[in-house]
């Protein structure tokens, strides 16, 4: 069974998404103030499926609760104190991987050609008390779409 987290907007499509998974268990943190939602992502949100969080907060949840942990379009906005305090705090609900999506924010997505000068990713291993591999796509597009 993998348990996921997924942390970023449009959290309740992507929790969706990986509830239909065979041997997945997903939960959700929602960065921003949802307003607009549609009825399912409410109804995630009062199971505590989904939590609307700031991140530069302590998460939640207990260490290593997930085996993946998955930031996309979350940290961009993050200053470097918080964004360092932030990156401890999701590496330590995860057990196995830590993926993290980001972009620059204002830029227009990459042309095809581009991906292979900026879509690599780049897998980096931080001690935290414990080795974890982090895996960074360093990207000005966003890669990463459900």
């Amino acid at each position: 069974m993998h348990k996921v987290l997924h942390v970023g907007p449009d959290t309740c499509s992507v929790v969706s998404k990986l509830l239909k998974e065979e041997d997945t268990e997903a939960w959700g943190v929602e960065p921003y103030d949802i307003e607009d939602v549609e009825e399912s992502c409410k109804s995630l949100v009062g199971k505590g499926i989904v939590r609307v969080a700031d991140i530069k907060y302590p998460l939640p949840y207990r260490p290593k609760s997930f085996s993946l942990v998955i930031v996309s379009d979350a940290l961009d906005y993050l200053s470097p104190k918080y964004l360092n305090k932030t990156l401890l705090e999701l590496a330590r609900v995860a057990s196995d991987g830590l993926i993290i999506f980001a972009g620059t924010p204002g830029h227009q997505k990459a042309k095809v050609a581009e991906l292979s000068k900026f879509g690599r990713t780049v897998t980096q291993h931080f001690c935290f008390g414990e080795c974890i591999k982090i895996k960074f796509t360093l990207s000005l597009t966003h890669l990463f779409r459900f």
